[in-house]
Protein backbone atom coordinates (compact mmCIF):
# COMPACT_ATOMS: atom_id res chain seq x y z
CA UNK A 1 0.00 0.00 0.00
CA UNK A 2 2.84 2.40 0.89
CA UNK A 3 4.55 1.66 -2.40
CA UNK A 4 1.34 2.37 -4.36
CA UNK A 5 0.81 5.63 -2.45
CA UNK A 6 4.42 6.73 -3.06
CA UNK A 7 4.15 5.90 -6.76
CA UNK A 8 0.95 7.90 -7.00
CA UNK A 9 2.51 10.93 -5.32
CA UNK A 10 5.50 10.79 -7.66
CA UNK A 11 3.19 10.52 -10.68
CA UNK A 12 1.15 13.52 -9.60
CA UNK A 13 4.34 15.51 -8.90
CA UNK A 14 5.76 14.73 -12.34
CA UNK A 15 2.44 15.64 -13.98
CA UNK A 16 2.36 19.06 -12.34
CA UNK A 17 6.05 19.58 -13.12
CA UNK A 18 5.30 18.87 -16.77
CA UNK A 19 2.43 21.37 -16.72
CA UNK A 20 4.70 23.98 -15.15
CA UNK A 21 7.46 23.51 -17.71
CA UNK A 22 4.96 23.41 -20.57
CA UNK A 23 3.38 26.61 -19.31
CA UNK A 24 6.76 28.35 -19.12
CA UNK A 25 7.58 27.27 -22.64
CA UNK A 26 4.24 28.52 -23.93
CA UNK A 27 4.75 31.86 -22.17
CA UNK A 28 7.75 32.68 -24.36
CA UNK A 29 6.73 34.21 -27.69
CA UNK A 30 7.63 32.41 -30.89
CA UNK A 31 10.61 33.96 -32.69
CA UNK A 32 10.41 33.98 -36.50
CA UNK A 33 13.40 35.51 -38.25
CA UNK A 34 13.69 36.75 -41.83
CA UNK A 35 17.42 36.53 -42.59
CA UNK A 36 18.61 38.67 -45.50
CA UNK A 37 20.92 36.28 -47.31
CA UNK A 38 22.46 38.15 -50.24
CA UNK A 39 24.68 40.69 -48.46
CA UNK A 40 27.34 38.26 -47.28
CA UNK A 41 29.52 35.42 -48.55
CA UNK A 42 28.06 31.91 -48.88
CA UNK A 43 30.44 30.77 -46.10
CA UNK A 44 29.15 33.45 -43.71
CA UNK A 45 25.54 32.64 -44.57
CA UNK A 46 26.09 28.93 -43.95
CA UNK A 47 27.57 29.56 -40.50
CA UNK A 48 24.78 31.97 -39.53
CA UNK A 49 22.16 29.44 -40.60
CA UNK A 50 23.87 26.84 -38.42
CA UNK A 51 23.66 29.23 -35.48
CA UNK A 52 19.96 29.92 -36.01
CA UNK A 53 19.23 26.20 -36.33
CA UNK A 54 20.83 25.62 -32.94
CA UNK A 55 18.22 27.80 -31.17
CA UNK A 56 15.24 25.69 -30.10
CA UNK A 57 12.92 28.71 -29.85
CA UNK A 58 13.84 30.28 -33.21
CA UNK A 59 12.64 29.53 -36.71
CA UNK A 60 13.91 31.38 -39.77
CA UNK A 61 13.62 31.84 -43.51
CA UNK A 62 16.14 33.42 -45.87
CA UNK A 63 14.98 36.32 -47.99
CA UNK A 64 16.63 38.60 -50.53
CA UNK A 65 17.23 42.23 -49.71
CA UNK A 66 14.61 43.17 -52.32
CA UNK A 67 11.96 41.34 -50.29
CA UNK A 68 12.33 43.99 -47.58
CA UNK A 69 10.01 46.06 -49.77
CA UNK A 70 7.04 43.94 -48.69
CA UNK A 71 8.09 42.52 -45.31
CA UNK A 72 5.28 41.89 -42.82
CA UNK A 73 5.27 41.64 -39.02
CA UNK A 74 2.38 39.16 -39.37
CA UNK A 75 4.79 36.61 -40.85
CA UNK A 76 8.04 37.47 -39.03
CA UNK A 77 8.88 38.80 -35.58
CA UNK A 78 12.41 39.80 -36.61
CA UNK A 79 14.47 40.85 -39.59
CA UNK A 80 18.21 40.23 -39.46
CA UNK A 81 20.33 42.16 -41.95
CA UNK A 82 23.96 41.07 -41.71
CA UNK A 83 26.14 42.66 -44.36
CA UNK A 84 29.84 42.21 -45.05
CA UNK A 85 29.75 44.18 -48.33
CA UNK A 86 31.58 47.46 -47.87
CA UNK A 87 29.78 50.47 -49.31
CA UNK A 88 26.64 48.52 -50.20
CA UNK A 89 24.00 50.74 -48.56
CA UNK A 90 22.94 53.66 -50.72
CA UNK A 91 20.16 55.16 -52.79
CA UNK A 92 18.78 51.78 -53.87
CA UNK A 93 17.85 50.88 -50.30
CA UNK A 94 15.83 54.06 -49.61
CA UNK A 95 12.82 52.42 -51.28
CA UNK A 96 12.57 49.90 -48.42
CA UNK A 97 12.18 52.61 -45.79
CA UNK A 98 8.38 52.72 -45.59
CA UNK A 99 8.13 48.94 -45.35
CA UNK A 100 10.76 48.76 -42.58
CA UNK A 101 9.19 51.60 -40.57
CA UNK A 102 5.78 49.94 -40.89
CA UNK A 103 7.27 46.62 -39.77
CA UNK A 104 8.73 48.29 -36.66
CA UNK A 105 5.63 50.34 -35.89
CA UNK A 106 3.58 47.14 -35.92
CA UNK A 107 5.83 45.47 -33.36
CA UNK A 108 8.46 43.80 -35.53
CA UNK A 109 12.12 43.93 -34.49
CA UNK A 110 15.26 44.59 -36.52
CA UNK A 111 18.81 43.32 -36.00
CA UNK A 112 21.45 45.00 -38.15
CA UNK A 113 25.07 43.93 -37.95
CA UNK A 114 28.37 45.10 -39.40
CA UNK A 115 27.95 47.03 -42.68
CA UNK A 116 24.17 46.93 -42.32
CA UNK A 117 24.33 49.74 -39.74
CA UNK A 118 24.47 52.16 -42.65
CA UNK A 119 20.90 51.17 -43.51
CA UNK A 120 19.82 53.10 -40.40
CA UNK A 121 21.31 56.26 -41.92
CA UNK A 122 19.71 55.56 -45.29
CA UNK A 123 16.28 55.12 -43.71
CA UNK A 124 16.60 58.20 -41.48
CA UNK A 125 16.37 56.13 -38.29
CA UNK A 126 19.78 57.42 -37.19
CA UNK A 127 20.43 61.02 -38.25
CA UNK A 128 24.09 61.03 -37.21
CA UNK A 129 26.30 59.42 -39.88
CA UNK A 130 28.00 56.26 -38.71
CA UNK A 131 31.79 56.36 -38.74
CA UNK A 132 34.36 53.70 -39.66
CA UNK A 133 37.67 52.75 -38.11
CA UNK A 134 40.01 49.85 -38.80
CA UNK A 135 42.18 48.08 -36.28
CA UNK A 136 45.01 45.57 -36.68
CA UNK A 137 44.63 42.86 -34.04
CA UNK A 138 47.68 40.81 -33.05
CA UNK A 139 48.38 38.36 -30.26
CA UNK A 140 50.57 40.06 -27.67
CA UNK A 141 50.46 37.16 -25.26
CA UNK A 142 46.79 37.22 -24.26
CA UNK A 143 45.12 36.09 -27.46
CA UNK A 144 43.04 38.46 -29.59
CA UNK A 145 39.82 39.09 -27.61
CA UNK A 146 37.38 41.64 -29.05
CA UNK A 147 33.90 42.43 -27.89
CA UNK A 148 31.43 44.69 -26.12
CA UNK A 149 30.79 45.67 -22.54
CA UNK A 150 27.70 47.16 -20.94
CA UNK A 151 27.56 49.99 -18.44
CA UNK A 152 26.93 47.81 -15.38
CA UNK A 153 24.50 45.44 -17.16
CA UNK A 154 22.11 45.02 -20.08
CA UNK A 155 19.86 42.08 -21.08
CA UNK A 156 21.91 41.60 -24.26
CA UNK A 157 24.68 40.31 -21.97
CA UNK A 158 22.53 37.85 -20.04
CA UNK A 159 24.74 34.95 -18.98
CA UNK A 160 27.83 36.91 -20.01
CA UNK A 161 28.53 38.91 -16.82
CA UNK A 162 27.98 42.32 -18.39
CA UNK A 163 30.29 41.89 -21.35
CA UNK A 164 31.34 39.46 -24.06
CA UNK A 165 34.40 38.76 -26.16
CA UNK A 166 32.58 37.82 -29.38
CA UNK A 167 35.70 37.41 -31.43
CA UNK A 168 38.87 35.67 -30.32
CA UNK A 169 40.41 34.73 -33.62
CA UNK A 170 43.08 32.08 -34.08
CA UNK A 171 45.00 34.37 -36.44
CA UNK A 172 45.97 38.04 -36.52
CA UNK A 173 43.37 40.08 -38.38
CA UNK A 174 42.32 43.53 -39.50
CA UNK A 175 38.86 44.39 -38.19
CA UNK A 176 36.51 47.06 -39.49
CA UNK A 177 34.47 48.87 -36.83
CA UNK A 178 31.30 50.85 -37.54
CA UNK A 179 29.88 53.10 -34.86
CA UNK A 180 30.75 56.41 -33.21
CA UNK A 181 34.19 57.42 -32.00
CA UNK A 182 35.67 60.13 -29.84
CA UNK A 183 33.07 62.75 -28.95
CA UNK A 184 30.54 61.53 -31.51
CA UNK A 185 27.37 59.86 -30.21
CA UNK A 186 24.14 58.64 -31.83
CA UNK A 187 21.40 61.23 -32.18
CA UNK A 188 18.52 58.79 -31.89
CA UNK A 189 19.74 55.54 -30.32
CA UNK A 190 21.27 54.58 -27.00
CA UNK A 191 24.75 53.10 -26.50
CA UNK A 192 24.31 49.60 -25.11
CA UNK A 193 27.93 48.49 -25.53
CA UNK A 194 31.42 49.91 -25.96
CA UNK A 195 34.55 48.23 -27.29
CA UNK A 196 36.18 45.78 -24.89
CA UNK A 197 39.69 44.61 -25.79
CA UNK A 198 41.41 42.21 -23.40
CA UNK A 199 40.97 44.04 -20.06
CA UNK A 200 40.52 47.53 -21.53
CA UNK A 201 37.28 49.51 -21.82
CA UNK A 202 37.32 51.97 -24.74
CA UNK A 203 34.41 54.17 -23.66
CA UNK A 204 34.73 56.44 -26.68
CA UNK A 205 34.44 53.56 -29.14
CA UNK A 206 30.67 53.00 -29.25
CA UNK A 207 29.73 49.92 -31.26
CA UNK A 208 26.46 48.46 -29.93
CA UNK A 209 23.20 50.44 -30.03
CA UNK A 210 19.54 50.11 -29.18
CA UNK A 211 16.70 52.00 -30.87
CA UNK A 212 12.96 52.08 -30.29
CA UNK A 213 10.73 52.71 -33.29
CA UNK A 214 7.00 52.44 -32.75
CA UNK A 215 6.34 49.16 -30.97
CA UNK A 216 9.55 47.60 -32.26
CA UNK A 217 13.20 47.55 -31.27
CA UNK A 218 16.40 47.75 -33.28
CA UNK A 219 19.71 46.29 -32.13
CA UNK A 220 22.68 47.51 -34.14
CA UNK A 221 26.05 45.76 -33.71
CA UNK A 222 28.83 47.44 -35.65
CA UNK A 223 31.80 45.10 -35.26
CA UNK A 224 33.25 41.71 -34.33
CA UNK A 225 30.30 39.54 -35.49
CA UNK A 226 32.27 37.33 -37.86
CA UNK A 227 30.66 33.90 -38.04
CA UNK A 228 32.86 32.28 -40.67
CA UNK A 229 36.33 32.66 -39.12
CA UNK A 230 37.99 30.20 -36.73
CA UNK A 231 37.08 31.61 -33.33
CA UNK A 232 37.91 30.39 -29.83
CA UNK A 233 34.77 32.20 -28.58
CA UNK A 234 32.14 30.81 -30.92
CA UNK A 235 29.90 29.82 -27.99
CA UNK A 236 29.97 33.38 -26.63
CA UNK A 237 29.17 34.79 -30.07
CA UNK A 238 26.23 32.40 -30.41
CA UNK A 239 24.87 33.21 -26.95
CA UNK A 240 25.01 36.93 -27.64
CA UNK A 241 23.20 36.38 -30.95
CA UNK A 242 20.48 34.39 -29.19
CA UNK A 243 20.16 37.12 -26.55
CA UNK A 244 19.44 39.68 -29.28
CA UNK A 245 16.35 37.78 -30.36
CA UNK A 246 15.22 36.85 -26.87
CA UNK A 247 15.61 40.39 -25.52
CA UNK A 248 13.76 42.03 -28.41
CA UNK A 249 10.99 39.44 -27.96
CA UNK A 250 10.29 40.78 -24.48
CA UNK A 251 12.26 38.16 -22.59
CA UNK A 252 15.26 38.60 -20.27
CA UNK A 253 13.45 41.28 -18.26
CA UNK A 254 15.10 40.08 -15.05
CA UNK A 255 18.43 41.61 -16.11
CA UNK A 256 19.17 45.23 -15.18
CA UNK A 257 19.28 47.57 -18.17
CA UNK A 258 21.71 50.49 -18.30
CA UNK A 259 23.20 52.55 -21.12
CA UNK A 260 26.45 54.47 -21.52
CA UNK A 261 25.80 58.19 -21.06
CA UNK A 262 27.91 60.97 -22.53
CA UNK A 263 26.35 64.10 -21.06
CA UNK A 264 28.80 66.72 -19.72
CA UNK A 265 29.93 65.88 -16.21
CA UNK A 266 28.82 68.27 -13.48
CA UNK A 267 29.44 68.63 -9.76
CA UNK A 268 26.43 69.66 -7.65
CA UNK A 269 26.14 70.56 -4.01
CA UNK A 270 23.68 68.32 -2.16
CA UNK A 271 22.32 69.02 1.32
CA UNK A 272 22.21 65.95 3.50
CA UNK A 273 20.54 65.76 6.90
CA UNK A 274 23.05 65.05 9.65
CA UNK A 275 22.50 64.22 13.28
CA UNK A 276 24.16 66.57 15.74
CA UNK A 277 27.20 65.17 17.44
CA UNK A 278 28.34 66.06 20.95
CA UNK A 279 31.60 67.94 21.25
CA UNK A 280 34.52 65.88 22.43
CA UNK A 281 36.04 67.11 25.68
Amino acid sequence: MKQILTTGIITVFLFFLYLLLWGCKEANPEIKVALVSDLMSPQELEKIEDVLKSFDDVSYETISVKELNSISSKKYTHIWIHSTIVGNSGADEIKYKNSIISFLNNGGNLFVSREALFFLNTWGIEKQSFEVESDTITDEGFGRPLGYHAFRSHPLFTGLHGGVYLNKALQDQIVRKIGFFGDMIPSEGKVAGIEWKYITFNENTKLLFEYNVGRGKIIAAGAFLDYSIANFNTLQLNLFTHNVFRYTSGQLDHEGKYFWEYDPQTVNEVSLPADSMPLLE
